[in-house]
Order: structure tokens, then sequence, then C-alpha cells
């Protein structure tokens, strides 16, 4: 052989069949299903009016002032939206799913500026309530073709409608049509519905549907999105002799999670820029008036002005919620609401057609809901119109079955707290927010005996120190009667300045070997297009936090849940600094519903508690601080097991749930802070079953009963997350010496006892007693997490990245990921499968809502086990550190 011979390379070994199949139905099955919905194919339909018959079985709520060739014309009810809708519909499931709403508008007139609101309202079957889609549409003095995606199969149909809030003037109705549209068409309105703002309107804080495009949520072209050039580049990759490997499809998943949080993203900040617009520099009243209606905002006016504190009062209106909801909420506690029926002096009306004005009698005709009705003699101190009007009661009623002796009854108004002001009140609030957050954080390095890590101990040190500011307040109502808030705020102060000071004069002496703790390691430094990566990430965070802050400092509280429970006891406990334990009082806990813990209303109460008087920007400052604080406990938890540019992108992705967001931007409720405690939780039971120290199995159990004390739902989670740590293996605490198993024992018991001794189980038995199957919560469940995009495409993610887990031994913690995470997702699923909370399910409140609690802590399991599966690359060079 000559020396100058080659030898022929080896054949690169073939891939086996099964890859090339699955690669191959990967991409044809995403491609199919991204094509279809432009391809024209569908049954057309049309609702024409042009007479009364056409109008035969509709619902229109409405003044229908006539009907002809330009259609129905409608004006507004009084105190009622334009709206009509269907009769019954037997659609087939080809009908194409584009609804087109031919409209005119003469002479319309607007309560907006801009274009206005219009809602696609539809039923899956008969009832009272609607589902229903908003866009915003120019309301011009032409014809206007409205079109919206219809986001059920045509079949499932039982009516559709089309609704217009802002509309004040006639509106000519001509047609509903779902016609076929060409590929143009469609193309054009593929891009405009991806484009259209999705409002943040009460219910988003349950979930965000997203755009819906030709029939299909965002979240499913995603998927198949992802399918297509997942598949694509798995054949590229097997035809070049290259393996498929899990890092190539992270990245690809990588994609699909970066394109859905663009759009998630966009939305928000465009929501975000004009509220913040639409509320800066307003007055309480005008943010009231803007967020409420002008009719609630005077009402408040003309309650603060004509009913005493002390005194109670009486809201009549048609709609039976919202304006004594939010009424109750703006005057209490030193107003007391109640019912009309209970003879209060004064009495607002607001839209009420069954109370009337008895001019000759000067008097109140209120009908009651047992029959009959009580007339009061009074006046009509103020009103805005006919129909919004204040009634101040006179003594003695005119033909009333109630009783009544005629005599004043004597109400005392709770005690009035004079808030701090100036450099007083500013020096109050830093003490507030960072007393209990300087304990917290010097007490995690002296338990666990070594030194501070300056980011990760400011992180879980803030939820430190709010576990033990709920733990004093609590104690301090239930045995002085009063918070002592600034008592425990300077006590708490003093405590920080002994420890810190003792914590650096033993570092002082380190260097003559004195110090207790070991020496911190120095962290190897990332490669420069990691760090330019992370610095990216960080902006893009960093912008999104400002622009929440913004909308947090200007937009009122919004939410139900948050004005009729959370806050509103807060608003009781800061404005009386008092907490009754009287179940007969009307202010039982803060009052509102009490099986509901108190504890998240105490931390948001915390701070005006300490200023001396109720503040809402300072009660919702914590919700910004928890998202902050969440990225972090992420972050940097996974630091341990994981390089920087893999934690990064795991708190990166906890930080862009777009419910997550939704849920800083309007504070308020409990699943935020419960998500916080219990990701936390699992991170320090992770280190514990890593360490086996009691340090940590000390810190798991304070974040752990935290958890359990902010919800109905907390206890069940964290019992879920105990009892799936102890479950994956017993080794932790076989490894801990005898004197630690009994004080982590006696540590376990004190938190037991201290959650049945202060959490009420009442609704939680109600619960469990209604156990059954009920299999209709099984769809909506299925929409909220995989349809909707209020987790992004986070669920289709977890299912494969679990399989992947299941079949690879090479996961770290494997068992307890999954046994956790399905644990959790289970709970979720059974809450309203097998129980009374079904209800929930059906009208879409809170099955988001409950998987948000849970999202950040599965994300963090999932990162810790998937670590190992991910190969090494040339672009991330900073090894994992271990623990």
């Amino acid at each position: 052989m000559s020396l100058g011979a080659t030898h022929p390379r080896s054949p690169a070994p073939a891939a086996p069949l099964r890859k090339w199949i699955l690669s191959l139905a990967a991409l044809v099955s995403g491609g199919i299903a991204l094509i279809i919905p432009f391809i024209p194919g569908g049954q057309s339909w049309s609702w024409q009016i042009r007479s009364a018959a056409d109008l035969e079985g509709a619902d229109v709520n409405a003044v229908l002032v006539s009907v002809g060739a330009l259609g129905a014309r409608l004006t507004p009810q009084p105190g009622r939206a334009i709206s009509l809708i269907t009769p019954p519909l037997q659609l087939s499931r080809n009908v194409e799913r584009t609804l087109r709403i031919d409209v005119s508008c003469l002479q319309v007139t607007t309560e907006v500026v801009g274009p206005s609101r219009v809602r696609l309202l539809w039923q899956t079957e008969p009832g009272e309530a609607y589902e229903f889609q908003e866009s915003r549409v120019r309301l011009s003095g032409g014809p206007v073709a409205i079109e919206f995606s219809i986001p059920e199969s045509p079949d499932r149909l039982h009516r559709l409608g089309v609704q217009f809030p802002d509309a004040q003037g006639p509106i000519d109705i001509r047609s509903l049509t779902i016609p076929v549209l060409s590929i143009p068409e469609r193309a054009r309105l593929f891009a405009r519905q991806l484009s259209e703002r999705e409002p943040l309107l009460n219910h988003a804080l349950n979930f965000l549907r997203g755009p819906n495009m030709l029939g299909r949520t965002l979240n499913l072209w995603l998927v198949a999105l992802g399918l297509t050039v997942g598949g694509a580049v798995a054949l590229a990759r097997i035809r070049s002799g290259r393996p498929v490997t899990f890092r190539s499809m992270a990245a690809v998943g990588l994609l699909v999670w970066l394109l859905g949080d663009g759009q998630a993203a966009a939305n928000l900040d465009r929501n975000l820029i004009l509220e913040t617009k639409r509320f800066y520099g307003r007055s309480a009243l005008e943010k009231i008036e803007l967020a409420e209606g002008p009719e609630i905002a005077w009402a408040w006016q003309q309650l603060v002005e004509h009913c005493p504190e002390g005194e109670s009062y009486a809201v009549i209106s048609d709609d039976p919620f919202t304006p004594g909801h939010r009424l109750d909420y703006y005057l209490a506690p030193n107003r007391v609401q109640c019912a009309a029926s209970d003879a209060p002096p004064v009495i607002v009306v607001i839209r009420s057609a069954s109370v009337r004005i008895d001019a000759e009698r000067s008097s109140l005709v209120v009908p009651l809901h047992s029959g009959g009705a009580v007339e009061w003699p009074g006046s009509v101190v103020a009103a805005r119109d006919d129909s919004v009007f204040l009634f101040k009661r006179a003594a003695g009623p005119i033909g009333s079955p109630l009783e009544d002796d005629d005599v004043e009854r004597e109400r005392a108004a709770p005690p009035r707290r004079e808030p701090a002001g100036g450099k007083s009140r500013l020096l109050w609030i830093v003490l507030a927010i960072f007393s209990p957050w300087c304990v917290g954080t010097i007490l995690l390095p002296m338990i666990r005996n070594r030194p501070v890590r300056p980011f990760m101990d400011l992180t879980l040190g803030l939820l430190v120190g709010q576990s033990l500011t709920m733990c004093l307040l609590y104690l301090s109502f239930r045995f002085t009667g009063a918070s002592q808030a600034r008592t425990i705020t300077v006590a708490l102060a003093i405590t920080a300045t002994t420890l810190w000071v003792s914590y650096f004069t033993l570092r002082a002496g380190a260097r003559r070997g004195e110090f207790p703790y070991a020496l911190p390691r120095q962290a190897p430094r990332a490669a420069p297009l990691v760090r330019a990566l992370l610095i990216l990430i960080a902006v893009s965070l960093g912008t999104r936090f400002l622009f929440m802050l913004a909308d947090v400092a200007n937009v009122p509280i919004r939410g139900d849940d948050a004005i009729s429970i959370w806050l509103y006891r807060a608003r009781c406990i800061a404005a009386t600094d008092q907490l009754s334990f009287d179940r007969a009082s009307a202010h039982y806990l803060g009052g509102s519903i009490p099986g509901y813990p108190v504890f998240l209303s105490l931390i948001a109460a915390w701070i005006p508690l300490v200023v001396g008087g109720w503040s809402e920007p300072l009660a919702v400052l914590w919700w910004p601080l928890w998202y902050f604080i969440l990225v972090l406990t992420v972050g940097l938890g996974l630091r341990k097991w994981l390089p920087a540019f893999e934690a990064t992108l795991a708190a990166w992705i906890v930080a862009s749930l777009p419910l997550l967001c939704v849920h800083v931007c309007r504070p308020g409720y409990a699943d935020l802070p419960l998500a916080v405690f219990l990701t936390a939780a699992v991170l320090c039971g992770l280190q514990w079953r890593a360490s086996a120290r009691l340090a940590d199995l000390l810190t798991f159990l304070i974040f752990l009963t935290a958890a359990a004390c902010l919800k109905r739902e907390g206890p069940f989670l964290a019992l879920i997350v105990a009892a799936a740590l102890v479950a994956a293996g017993i080794q932790p605490i076989r490894a801990m010496r005898v004197r630690s198993r009994i004080l982590g024992a006696g540590a376990l018991l004190a938190a037991v006892v201290w959650c049945f001794a202060v959490l009420d189980f009442s609704e939680q038995r109600d619960a469990l007693a209604g156990i059954g199957w009920y299999p209709a919560a099984f769809l909506p469940l299925v929409r909220h997490a995989f349809a909707w995009s209020s987790f992004n495409v986070l669920f289709w993610l977890c299912g494969v990245l679990l399989a992947c887990i299941a079949v690879h031994r090479g996961a770290q913690e494997r068992r307890v990921t999954l046994l956790l995470s399905l644990g959790l997702l289970g709970f979720v699923a059974a809450v309203f499968l097998v129980t009374p909370q079904v209800r929930f399910a059906l009208n879409n409140q809170t099955p988001s809502r409950l998987l948000l609690q849970v999202a950040p802590a599965i994300i963090l399991l999932l990162a810790r086990s998937v670590a190992p599966l991910l190969a090494t690359s040339p672009t991330n060079s900073t090894p994992a550190r271990v623990p």
C-alpha cells in the first residue's frame, strides 16, 4: 500500500427506524396543523335580520326601535348594555369558525374616547350565563364589519350573541354571518387577531385566553410550530449522522416559549402603559370613577358626606353584587353596610327598578324578598339623576312590617388612628420593611453556621421575616387586643442590629481562627456569551418589573376577592388596630369570610399598622416584592445544581408566566404569596435531602408552615410536599444525628399544632364531605392548562419533561420530582374533579389560580432534574456548584 493512501471513513451509525418515524411524524403533523386553518373548505351560516319574524326565539336585551332593511335598530335599556342573542343553534362540526357581525352606527355615541368595546357572547348549553370574548372596534357613522374567531367547536354552540358595553346611541345590527374566507382573507385575519390587545379585565386574575386566531388558541399554534421545527431539526441531525440530543430539543422548546412570551409581554406592556397613563396623577375620587364608574364614585362621595362614622347604610340596586361590594370596601370599617330590611338610616339607590319614591308622603317604598313592601319616611338628600340618589330615613316606618322602636340607635364608631406624617412616616415605613427582613437575613446563616450569602440570604430572609411578623402580629392581637406594631418593629430593629453586630464581630476574628463559619469559595466566572445573554434577560425582566411597579403605584385595587376578602380585612385591621376573635362580631377575624386564613391580611396590614392608618399603596407593596423574590429564589436556588445560564433560564420562565405577571399588576390575591412560600419550601426541602442538616429542615418547616397559613389550599399543599419528600426516600432522616432528629420532630410537631390552633378547617371538612366524581370539570381543566395562555406552553412542556425524567435514570432527584410534581398537579385536578368545588371550574374562576400556586415549584423541580440531561455546550462553561 502506498504511503499516500488514505483510509476511508467509517460510516456513521444508522439511526434507529423509530427515530426516523417519530421525527417525520412530528414534522408532518405539525405542518398539517399549521396549514389546515388557512385552507377554505368549511360550511357557511348566516342570520339575516330584516323583519320581526327573524327575531323569533332571539333574546333582545335592548330597546327595539325598529326592524327593517337596515336590520334591528337597538338603543340601550337603563343600566344595561345593548346585546342581541341568536335563537338556539344547531350547527354542524364542519361550519367555519369566524363570525362576522355587520353593524351600522348612524348616530352612535359612546362613553369612551376611541375604539369601543364589542363582545362576542356564546353558550354551550342553555342557561343564564354567557362566556364572552372582547375586542375593540372604532364605531363610525357607516357600516362596520366586526370579526371574531369562535372559541368553541361550532357543533357545541347553543347560542351566539354580540354586546356593545360602551354604546349609548342607536345601533343597527344587520346580520351575524359565518362566511367561508379565502386564503388571503384568512392570513389578514390571522395577523390582526395575533396583534390584537387582550384587555386586563377583572376575570384576567382567573385566566388569560390569549389571542384566538382562526378559531385556534395561541398555544395550539405554538405547539404545532414546535412539532414542525422539532421534527425538522431531528431529521436534519439524523441525516447528518449527529445524535438527537436533549439539548437540541430543549432549544426548540425554548424558541416556542420565546414566541409565546413575546406576545404575552407585548400585550401586558400595552395594557400597563395605557392603565398607568389613565390613572396617573388622579385624585382618589377620580380613580374610583375610572375604575368603578361614575355612579359608584358619586355614591361613595355622598356617603362620606351624609353618613357619619359608626353609622350604617344600605345599597339597593338591580345589580346585587358590584355597587354594594365596592362601596363596602371603600367605606369599611368606619361605616357598616347592612341589608335594607334592617332599616338603616341612610340608603343609596343605584338603578333599581323595584324601588320608588312616594312624593306625596315623602317616603321610600322598598319591596321585600319575602313579599310585600316596607315604606320609610324621609327625604332624598342628594341625587345624581332619577335612578341614582341617596335617601335619609326619618324615625318610624309607615306601614312597615318590621318592628322599630323609633329610638335612634347608638352606634360607636371604630377607634380612629392618626397616621404618622412627614419624615416620621418615612422612617416608620423603612423600619417596617427592613426590620423583619434584616432579622430573617441574619438568622439564616446563624442557624446554618456559615457565612452570609448576600443574594440568597437576602432573598429567603424576606420570607423568614414575614413568617415571623405574621406570627408576632397574630399573637399580639390574640393576647393584648392590639397589634403593638411599632413595639414589634422597634424590637425587630434592635434584634437585627444586635445580630448583625455579633456576626461582623465574629467575622473580624476569622483571621485569628475564631470565626465559626466555613469560608466561602470563589465562584467561577461565566463565559462572555453567557454573560451577555444573562444581561439581556436581566434587562427584559427589569423593564417588565418597572412597568408593573408603575401600574401598582397608580391603579387602584380591582379584583373581587382582593376587595371583599384579603384587603378588606387588612383595611379593617389597619384602620382600627383590632382583630376581633368574637364570632358574633361583624369584623370577626377582620370581617368577610371567616373560613379564610387571616395571615395574608396581616402581612398586607403590617406597614399601615406601623405607620398608623390604612394606605392601599403601602398594603400592596409586597406583591411586586414577592414577584422579585420568587424569581431570585428559583434562579439562585438552582445555582447549587445548575450552571448559571440554565438556572437563569428557569428563573426567567417563572418570571414570564403571564398569569403570574397579572397577579403582580392586580395585587391583593393570595395565590402569588402562596406560590412564593411553597417554592421556597420545596427548595429548602431539596437542600435538606442533599445535606441532611437540621438547619435546612428547620427553614423547610418555616416556609411550609407559612404556606399552610396563607390560604385554604395551603395545608393540603404543605402536606403533599412533606409527604412526597419523605416518600422519595428516608436517607436524609437516617443521616441526621439523633439530637437533630429529635429537634426536627419537635419542630414538625410545633408546626402541626400551630396550624390546627390558628386555622379554621370547617370549609375543608365540608368539601371533603361532598366527595364524588364530577367529570364536567375535566374539559375546563384541560382548557386552563393547555389551551389558554395563562401559562404559555408550560404544561405542554411539563408533560414532555416528566416523561423524559420517568424514562431517563440519569435525572437527578427523579423520584422526588415525579412524586411531587404529579402530587401537586393531582391535587389541583382533584379539587375540581372529586369535590363540590367543581362549580368554580365550570365558571372558570379558580383552576388557573390553583395551577399558579404550584407552577413555580414544579419549574424548580423540573429544572433540577433535567440538569444532567443537558449536554455541556461551548457557550456555557460555568460548572454547577456542589451543595
